[in-house]
């Protein structure tokens, strides 16, 4: 990688990083003990270009296997030269640990007494990739982080730790995708799928707890599963084309699925959070969220705050629709609850996409920006590109967000995660935050003018009544053509608005006649303030410029288009860049 001496001075400024904003560079991992050498000699030559370029910190992957690789006998050997590196060169550290993915498994524990994998419903076969639902897993998961946390707590080279819990790569999310990568070196190919992982002994009596938990007799089961429904005691996870029972069975399974992995994320952080008590934790997420990962980004949120933690979200790619759609859940919940978070690509990305995500990353408020290093490193653009635009990152933004699109949590419980994709385009007209059912429930409503209604004909009822009393007290909907039900089927209606309104759209939400619609009356909706109504206004097209509201009436925007372009308030934006300009009030 060469520097061009054009960005001489531009580099000398990415320096001076800004206290508090995080940038991780991943790479450079060893997966045995024999190429840690190499793995360590490949840093080293990277390093000089990292601090030239500001990166705060280096993540390395902390498997399970290479520290205790006997049970009850720690060996640091591969960690502690990379602790040394980091001194030596004033870096700090990101440990990403990982116990119970399939690469993590030590010999002496892979398909031993008291190991047990995921069991799908599909097949009822087991994967290497271990069940979250045994408690025996859960005691070497607490012994690791101890060991981990006694060992290198004060060595002064922790940013933060990074929780790898479950899934193919260490993410809060169940086994979701094939077996045909790096993710099988250790112990070779095993069973893994997108699909239900629910099929262990161990997953079985935790779900017929949890239907006894909150139903305790079979007649009040019934009542909610209907007539068909099995006795307590039988009661066992089921795939959706066997459903015992109607939408509220099904809906009921899949709360239970994903209360798990939240609970097992808690876990996680709960016990790092004892042995760490100073520093940031993350939870590493991923994924888009339909109902066979297991994964509600917002309540993941929502338990990393609870300790004074964060959330990873790993799924970002080169444009920037998808990645905003991809992580603006985990933004609109931690902003919510109180949590810090950091996004992370999925692999891959683009000279442009360098630019996209520092984008991205600073329009949310994100803390934390991860990039693998040949995603920088690979061409002379993308390294232009990160120190010509990673400033705007390194210089905190606070968005400033008055709408929310509805995020519909049953409806994708009950029909998939068919939801995002619509949503892209809208983006591109004005910025929003997304409220999901639980976030609605919990007040998700106090901060936000106006919630849009542009995909689903379904929501709890409690979630209507929320939106109902936030009516009244003000607030706008904005709707898309379609009858809203309760799961039951009795009808949801907002028929008294109080001081609020709801405009309705004849047009289906997924089409650029509801967005225009949208885009149109939230430009001059009086429920919002002057200066929201004025990013809307500003941009309101879908043209590959993006807008967002940020503190100190400022608009930040990127031109994602290979063409310069000028707004409608006449701000100049270069082909490929990130602009702020400040916006004058409007009445």
């Amino acid at each position: 990688m060469r520097i061009s001496l054009a960005l001489a001075g531009a580099l000398l400024w990415v320096t001076a990083a800004f206290a508090g904003q995080q940038i991780v560079i991943g790479g450079f991992d060893p997966g045995t003990h024999g190429e840690t050498k190499a793995a360590l000699a490949g840093l080293e030559k990277a390093l000089p270009q990292f601090q030239k370029l500001g990166v705060t910190s280096h993540e390395v992957y902390v498997r399970w296997n290479l520290c205790e690789p006997q049970q009850g006998k720690w060996d640091w050997s591969v960690y502690d030269p990379y602790v040394e590196v980091y001194k030596k060169h004033h870096l700090k550290w990101v440990p990403f640990l990982i116990c119970g993915s399939a690469y993590s498994l030590p010999d002496w524990y892979y398909k031993k007494p008291g190991s047990q994998g995921y069991i799908c419903l599909e097949h009822g076969t087991e994967s290497d990739v271990q069940s979250l639902w045994n408690l025996e897993m859960r005691k070497h998961v607490a012994a690791f982080i101890q060991a981990f946390c006694e060992h290198y707590r004060d060595s002064g080279t922790i940013e933060s730790i990074l929780l790898g819990v479950t899934g193919n790569y260490g993410e809060a999310i169940y086994i979701a995708t094939p077996n045909d990568d790096w993710t099988a070196d250790l112990h070779g190919k095993f069973h893994t799928h997108p699909g239900f992982w629910a099929g262990d002994p161990f997953a079985e009596a935790s779900f017929r707890k949890w239907v006894k938990d909150k139903y305790e007799r079979d007649d009040k089961l019934r009542a909610a599963w209907g007539e068909k429904a099995p006795a307590l005691t039988d009661v066992k996870p089921f795939l959706k084309k066997n459903n015992p029972g109607n939408d509220r069975a099904w809906i009921d399974f899949v709360d239970w699925y994903t209360e798990s992995m939240t609970d097992y994320a808690r876990f996680w952080l709960t016990e790092t959070r004892k042995n760490f008590p100073r520093g940031d934790i993350y939870l590493c997420t991923g994924g888009h969220a339909p109902p066979p990962h297991g994964a509600d980004f917002a309540e993941q949120t929502r338990v990393a705050a609870e300790i004074g933690g964060g959330v990873r979200i790993t799924n970002e790619a080169s444009d920037y629709e998808l990645n905003f759609s991809l992580t603006r859940w985990v933004a609109s919940g931690a902003q919510q609850y109180g949590a810090y978070y950091s996004f992370e690509p999925a692999g891959g990305v683009n000279a442009a996409g360098v630019v996209i995500r520092v984008y991205n990353a600073a329009a949310s408020g994100a803390r934390g920006l991860h990039y693998y290093w040949p995603n920088i490193a690979d061409s002379d653009a993308a390294t232009e590109n990160f120190v010509r635009n990673v400033g705007v990152f390194q210089r905190p933004h606070k968005p400033v967000t008055e709408i929310a699109v509805f995020y519909p949590s049953t409806y994708i419980k009950l029909h998939g995660q068919n939801f995002l994709e619509p949503l892209r385009p809208l983006r591109d007209r004005f910025d929003f935050s997304y409220a999901s059912e639980k976030q609605i429930r919990d007040g998700a409503l106090k901060n936000i003018k106006a919630l849009i209604v542009m995909q689903t004909d379904v929501m709890e009822r409690e979630t209507a009544a929320a939106i109902a009393k936030w009516l009244r007290d003000g607030g706008l909907l904005v709707r898309a053509a379609g009858k809203l039900h309760a799961v039951e089927g009795d009808d949801v209606a907002f028929d008294d608005v109080g001081h609020g309104a709801i405009l309705g759209s004849d047009a289906n939400g997924k089409t650029e006649q509801f967005r225009q619609f949208a885009a149109d009356v939230l430009s001059k909706a009086p429920q919002l303030s002057p200066q929201s109504r004025a990013m809307v206004a500003a941009d309101g097209k879908e043209d590959g410029l993006f807008v967002t509201l940020v503190e100190n009436d400022t608009l930040l925007w990127l031109n994602s288009t290979d063409k310069d372009r000028i707004t409608s308030t006449n701000t100049k934006l270069p082909r490929l860049s990130i602009i702020s300009a400040s916006l004058a009030k409007r009445d």
